[in-house]
């Protein structure tokens, strides 16, 4: 009789050993699972950062774009105004001339539309990459915001898998000493 009690307290004590082990191995994997998703989260802004970048390097782009075109219509309408200053002075000297001036004041008055034309389509463009950066800030913030709270969402279930694996414990340890009691 002694000695089954003997291999019962044995047997308790490997059983909690092993219990021990898948506890301290559950542990483990959540804190590795904890790592994998910080690393993730982490890749996740660093994809955001680099966007970022490259979309204000297309708005400093298309601002060095947008003040090359403001130069060229400053200098189209210095051209129009010495031509329209030439007209005045040959008006009374020959009709060809006038003519041919006509023809350049259109070709430089189209010449402006299509200018204000491409304008309107960088400024466009810019209207667009300001909308992405804001689309990206806000990616950003709520990622932000999200990260504490998915970290005390793991932390919680690891304390329930804890509390759970250590009432399973005692469960079993009162079901052995009351076995050997019977005994």
């Amino acid at each position: 009789m002694f000695v089954l009690l003997l291999l019962l307290l044995l047997l308790l004590l490997l059983l909690l050993l092993l219990l021990l082990l898948l506890l301290l191995l559950l542990l483990l994997l959540l804190l590795l699972l904890l790592l994998l998703l910080l690393l993730l989260l982490l890749l996740l802004l660093l994809l955001l950062l680099l966007l970022l970048l490259l979309l204000l390097l297309l708005l400093l782009l298309l601002l060095l774009l947008l003040l090359l075109l403001l130069l060229l219509l400053l200098l189209l309408l210095l051209l129009l105004l010495l031509l329209l200053l030439l007209l005045l002075l040959l008006l009374l000297l020959q009709l060809l001339l006038l003519l041919l001036l006509l023809l350049l004041l259109l070709l430089l008055l189209l010449l402006l539309l299509l200018l204000l034309l491409l304008l309107l389509l960088l400024l466009l463009l810019l209207l667009l990459l300001l909308l992405l950066l804001l689309l990206l800030l806000l990616l950003l913030l709520l990622l932000l915001l999200l990260l504490p709270l998915l970290l005390l969402l793991l932390i919680i279930i690891l304390i329930i898998i804890i509390i759970i694996i250590i009432i399973i414990i005692i469960i079993i340890i009162i079901k052995i000493i009351i076995l050997i009691i019977i005994l």
